[in-house]
């Protein structure tokens, strides 16, 4: 290794040497204490602490090979070979698994590329904190092209792999390397999975090569959110997004979903956190698809989404794609019906139970709910809570106290929109006219309205349904 690798390697020791004495007065596993929550598809774990684990990221330079022995070859038609249906392309792929006894050794694989060929990679490190790997491509004079190189962070028990992905633009000789940041094993394996889809073009996946963090795609939020289409091409593939939370009430939460369409590949979405351009610290927060609400502090979040599939389940025939939103959520101090309308409905009915909207008992009867919903500062000021999405329930007492809970509650779901109001739309059952007063038969509709991630604050108001033989 040349003077300057050996000055970084002396700057992580010592780093790692402080942060072992200085930084963790309790063992790792009380200091990463973790607050689950799961919300629809997605599971969310929450560190609570910082992570006192940084690495300065690597450049190229840094990571200089030679051929002395270490090399070994790779063949393309030594994996598994499978053609899409209606394309042009074959996914190949294979393992190879070494050791690296210390600090700065090295082991190359040498693959041949024709042009078109997209080749991916991916490196299982030793779970070991003490360990730190990089995984690195080469050109045939071992130039080095792209690296990926992460500090151990261990999340749920593993290691984050580092992927690379490459795109040939002719015939050419490309090395693999897996090189020895800090430290070795000559007991623990490391383990480089790899793939090569063929007319790479065909797919018409513009978003590659986006395979670690540092190649993450922009996500501006803004205040409504931003929305992405991918594709995951292989088994190994990671497609990483990055996106920033503002320090403001308007991002209070963050709303996350991942959807796909496919039939038997799977995939999730993992989440991890960044702290300075220099310093990354890798953060497993939710896995999962589906959707849910996490709250996050102000800063730079990074999302990567991964296949799901080992190399044998992996079908490339099953085009599968996703879709990913990331939208930020207001914060909510309340909410309030302003208004009601339905079909043949009366404005301030004056029964008992308090002047109210009189919604008439039909066939098909249903009511629209309108309302908004706020946040307040200091000062007592009122601002729109937007992107808040808001559940509500009608519940018939008169069927309730009849014991008839099947038929009393009905629900429906809004939105906030950019002005905070929302109209909600819920089906009504048939009236059961248990109450009378000056001849009107009717019931008391209760209504509550509260955020779909919140079950705390609750907004109730009521209306009537009037039975209608009482107004033939």
């Amino acid at each position: 290794m040349n003077t300057k690798v050996t000055k970084i390697l002396t700057w992580l020791m010592a780093l790692i040497i402080f942060v072992s004495v200085e930084a963790l007065p309790v063992s790792a596993e009380e200091f990463f204490v973790e607050e689950e929550t799961i919300m629809g598809g997605i599971e969310i774990n929450v560190p609570v602490g910082p992570n006192v684990e940084v690495a300065r990221n690597l450049v190229g330079e840094e990571f200089n090979v030679g051929l002395n022995g270490n090399e070994i070859s790779l063949y393309a038609d030594g994996g598994i070979q499978t053609a899409d249906e209606g394309q042009e392309s074959i996914l190949r792929y294979g393992s190879a698994s070494g050791y690296l006894a210390e600090t700065g050794a090295f082991q190359l694989y040498s693959i041949n590329l024709s042009a078109g060929d997209y080749l991916q990679a991916r490196l299982t490190v030793p779970n070991n904190a003490a360990i730190m790997y990089a995984l690195a491509f080469y050109d045939s004079e071992l130039n080095v092209i792209k690296v990926c190189q992460y500090m151990p962070w261990l999340n749920g028990g593993t290691t984050l792999e580092q992927s690379v992905g490459y795109l040939s633009a002719s015939g050419e000789v490309v090395y693999m390397g897996v090189v020895s940041i800090l430290g070795g094993s000559e007991t623990e394996a490391f383990t480089l999975d790899f793939s090569i889809r063929t007319n790479y073009l065909s797919l018409s996946d513009s978003g590659e090569p986006n395979e670690n963090a540092q190649e993450a795609a922009v996500l501006n939020l803004g205040e409504s959110g931003a929305s992405v289409s991918g594709m995951l091409n292989s088994a190994i593939d990671n497609d990483w997004y990055s996106f920033t939370v503002a320090d403001s009430p308007k991002y209070d939460k963050v709303r996350l979903q991942l959807t796909s369409a496919s039939a038997g590949n799977g995939c999730r979405m993992e989440i991890y956190q960044n702290i300075t351009e220099d310093y990354f610290r890798m953060e497993l927060l939710g896995s999962g698809a589906g959707e849910g609400e996490v709250k996050l502090p102000a800063g730079t979040y990074y999302i990567r989404v991964v296949s799901t599939n080992t190399f044998n389940e992996f079908n490339p025939a099953d085009r599968y794609s996703y879709n990913l939103s990331v939208v930020p959520v207001s914060r909510v101090d309340a909410i309030e019906v302003t208004m009601y309308s339905g079909p043949g409905g009366i404005e301030n009915i004056g029964y008992p139970e308090g002047p109210s909207y009189g919604l008439f008992d039909a066939e098909s009867n249903y009511i629209n709910i309108r309302g908004w919903a706020y946040y307040t500062d200091s000062m007592g000021n009122k601002y729109v809570a937007k992107n808040v999405k808001l559940s509500g329930t009608v519940i018939n007492d008169s069927w309730e106290l009849k014991g008839r809970p099947d038929i009393a509650v009905t629900h429906g779901t809004a939105i906030t929109g950019n002005n905070g109001f929302f109209t909600m739309r819920v089906n009504v059952n048939r009236s059961m006219g248990y109450r009378l007063y000056h001849g009107d038969l009717y019931d008391i509709m209760r209504v509550k309205i509260y955020p779909q991630y919140d079950l705390d604050m609750v907004e109730r108001d009521h209306f009537y349904l009037i039975h209608y033989p009482t107004r033939n």
